[in-house]
């Protein structure tokens, strides 16, 4: 997986095959992409979809990027700042059930406001 802030490119070196993810989601402006080891999923954050402004998050599989879920396509028409992905593992000491969150906070642009989503 590579990518910047216009650019997301899957290579499979194995099999020399390589997928341009921003022109297959058709999604701009990629704001984080985080990679969650036990699932081998990427979770992909991007603030336009199709020239529309908003909050994108995208998972998808990373052996075929073909196979995707789009968790959440907000059209808010903000520009979004200082984007992080984290994947987070824990053990409840009370119930001694084990969770896992995805946790995603960004700034909001203009508003000055920071967002956090669990």
């Amino acid at each position: 997986m590579l990518a910047s802030d216009n650019d997301g490119i899957w290579l499979n070196q194995k099999d020399h095959e390589e997928i341009d993810l921003d022109e297959h989601y058709k999604i701009d402006n990629i704001r984080s992409i985080a990679y969650d080891e036990e699932s081998d999923e990427f979770y992909f954050l991007a603030n336009k979809k199709r020239e529309e402004v908003g909050f994108f998050l995208i998972k998808f599989n990373a052996f075929n990027p073909i196979k995707k879920d789009e968790i959440t396509m907000w059209k808010h028409k903000l520009d979004i700042g200082d984007c992080n992905i984290n994947v987070i593992r824990g053990r409840d000491p009370i119930s001694k059930n084990y969770y896992k969150e995805l946790v995603i906070s960004y700034k909001t642009i203009y508003i000055n406001t920071y967002n956090v989503f669990v």
